[in-house]
């Protein structure tokens, strides 16, 4: 097995926490990051650059333009399948899912003998202090209707780790993505197409024990608006 992580980047200079990664790379020898800097304007491509000069196995990619996360996600999975890497996905930069979890959900796809392993909050809706009430709400109503639409057994669609075996990246990820942030569902939406009614024997939902919950969410207000609007096109899209 050789495992490759996207992890997309937009102004994480202060975020990133680098030596995280570069302890993680020098134990794991099969397991490798592919970095992209989604048009930053901060120092985000310098702290990735030095990343990859301590652990060289790594690489990452500069776009010039922001992409958004879906467009970055993309660029970086496109490029981890033609590198030949085995089992393939990605993970947010700030590493609220930790990368040794990651690493169990990496192992996964081989345990469950599976194409898609996906991490998941089950009891994220539970009230926590500090959480924002709005998002909360939001993200609630967002599961609700995604479930409805997608008619699948899942419990969380948009939580930050995915991994997938490589033959799986060219039906998942080579057309462009609708949405800059929701394009986690149009995933489900693919995959189930590929697969019909194979489609429940060939992924596995991944109960996470731990997470950090993201006060610094770089979605914006107007971002959440749009949210049942893209995800009716989303529907009919895919229906169609």
């Amino acid at each position: 097995m050789q495992a490759c992580i996207i992890v997309p980047c937009f102004n994480e200079e202060k975020r990133i926490v680098s030596d995280s990664f570069i302890d993680f790379s020098h134990d794991y020898k099969n397991i490798s990051f592919i970095f992209v800097n989604d048009g930053s304007s901060d120092n985000t491509p310098e702290v990735l650059k030095k990343i990859c000069i301590e652990t060289p196995k790594n690489s990452f990619i500069d776009l010039t333009q922001n992409l958004g996360k879906s467009g970055a996600v993309r660029e970086g999975m496109l490029k981890a399948y033609k590198s030949g890497f085995t089992h393939i996905g990605y993970l947010d930069a700030d590493l609220t899912i930790p990368l040794e979890t990651a690493r169990k959900l990496i192992q996964s796809l081989d345990d469950k003998k599976v194409d898609f392993v996906f991490a998941s909050r089950t009891n994220r809706f539970k009230r926590q202090k500090g959480q924002n009430f709005f998002r909360q709400t939001v993200g609630y109503l967002f599961s609700l209707l995604s479930r409805t639409i997608l008619q699948l057994p899942v419990q969380d669609t948009q939580c930050g780790a995915k991994f997938f075996r490589a033959t799986t990246v060219p039906v998942l990820f080579e057309a462009r993505f609708m949405s800059k942030w929701i394009f986690d569902v149009e995933i489900f939406f693919r995959f189930k197409e590929h697969f019909h009614e194979n489609t429940h024997k060939n992924f596995w939902e991944y109960p996470l024990d731990h997470w950090e919950d993201n006060h610094d969410s770089k979605v914006k207000f107007m971002d959440y608006v749009k949210v049942p609007f893209t995800l009716m096109s989303i529907f009919f899209y895919y229906r169609s």
